[in-house]
């Protein structure tokens, strides 16, 4: 297989145009334009008018690369074979009265199977014209016009660009925010010690984590959230003080999380340090945790507590779950969707199950994943709702290997 940084077989030196077909999955005409370092300008292929919105977002997500679309190029018909072959042959003459000194790279993996028969069987043979195949499965580009040139496909998506070519616009990712980035460095120890709490207790006890740590910091946060609205921001940063529903915490535990929260045996109240604190035992932990799993086994991006909004039509979701990512991988150009459940579910399982569903298909396409990280043993019922959605369930007892879990996912995704 050829691992040559340009997509041809033409001189290297030469400028390319990528010709795409137009349909709602733009992965596998944006992956070969982006490793193509030849490439000039795009011409957009579309059956009809139909698609605009699809055509608006990949200039959008070309012009984010500085990557030009010199002409959309509309064929007034989808599925009509001598139609779309003339259309495909004006094309070519446009191309070669605007920019007769270029390569032409033709990709034909997506729009209709009349679309891409009609212009393969109209292009191929053309002079500087290079025919492609995206085929994502196998992660290879495969030259129809040279099948001995074909290409290992290379990781150019990070988690803007695969997202937002998916209709989702990302609006925040704090993997993003180098002084957040610094602060999960500072405190990955405490979420390596809460993760072997949670594996330590969870089979015995399972219900000690929220009990001891979730439960109470949920409520400070809650507390922290009714005191700090309108101009009273600043209390996010103050201590408070809670009172404590069972016995407090004891042993190793209080000593890796004593500079988040200050526990006061005999009257069995909790201070936080202040609000991100209190996030950070409510929840924020495993996430962080899961983060920083994902980056030690490699993932070529990783992104954190990653919030957007849909700009596809079907896509525009009510429910505020369903933008928000707990943790988000991308690798070789695939979308892995974590989800990260540090609390009690049973009474959430479908919506967090379908949530996963919806949003590993609807970011990934046909080669999205979704996994559910519990530190709360999952019952007989998330098991089977999450087999149902084809999500793999990471449960407390595993969280210690989470990192080389990951791994091999990852290998596993290279060699599909």
């Amino acid at each position: 297989m050829n691992n040559s940084k340009s997509l041809s077989n033409v001189d290297k030196g030469v400028p390319s145009i990528h010709v795409c077909l137009l349909s709602a999955q733009l992965l596998p005409n944006l992956i070969p334009i982006l490793m193509d370092e030849a490439v000039q300008n795009v011409v957009l292929f579309a059956g009809d008018s139909s698609m605009n919105l699809e055509g608006n977002t990949f200039v959008h997500v070309l012009k984010t690369h500085g990557i030009k679309v010199s002409k959309i190029h509309v064929a007034n018909s989808s599925f009509d074979f001598d139609k779309l072959k003339e259309s495909a042959a004006q094309l070519y003459s446009w191309l070669n009265a605007e920019y007769p000194q270029y390569k032409y790279v033709v990709n034909t993996t997506c729009g209709t199977k009349i679309m891409s028969l009609a212009v393969t069987q109209e292009l191929i043979n053309k002079t500087n014209v290079e025919v492609i195949y995206c085929n994502s499965q196998d992660n290879e580009i495969i030259n129809l016009t040279d099948t001995k040139n074909n290409v290992a496909i290379k990781s150019v998506l990070d988690i803007n660009t695969l997202l937002k070519a998916n209709y989702f616009n990302v609006t925040s990712n704090d993997a993003d925010d180098p002084e957040h980035g610094e602060q999960i460095e500072r405190r990955a120890h405490i979420a390596t010690q809460m993760a072997l709490f949670a594996a330590t207790h969870a089979d015995k006890n399972p219900y000690l984590l929220s009990a001891l740590i979730n439960a109470p910091a949920s409520e400070a946060r809650s507390t922290y959230l009714k005191q700090s609205s309108g101009d009273n921001q600043s209390k996010l940063e103050c201590p408070l003080t809670i009172k404590a529903k069972k016995s407090v915490l004891r042993g190793k535990i209080v000593s890796q999380i004593a500079d988040l929260v200050t526990i006061e045996q005999e009257d069995a109240s909790l201070t936080y340090t202040n609000f991100d604190a209190a996030c950070f035992l409510s929840g924020g932990w495993l996430e962080e945790y899961v983060y920083n799993c994902a980056l030690a086994a490699g993932a070529n991006h990783v992104g954190l507590s990653v919030e957007g909004t849909w700009n596809r039509t079907g896509k525009k979701y009510d429910d505020n779950a369903l933008n928000e990512i707990d943790v988000a991988i991308a690798h070789l150009n695939k979308m892995i969707v974590i989800e990260c459940k540090s609390g009690l579910i049973e009474q959430n399982a479908q919506n967090i199950s379908n949530k996963l569903s919806i949003l590993s298909q609807s970011l990934g396409g046909h080669y999205g994943e979704g996994i559910l990280v519990m530190a709360q043993k999952p019952s007989e019922h998330i098991l089977a709702r999450c087999a149902q959605y084809k999500i793999e369930v990471i449960e407390p007892k595993h969280l210690l290997n989470l990192t080389n879990m990951l791994k091999q996912r990852l290998e596993t995704l290279a060699a599909s």
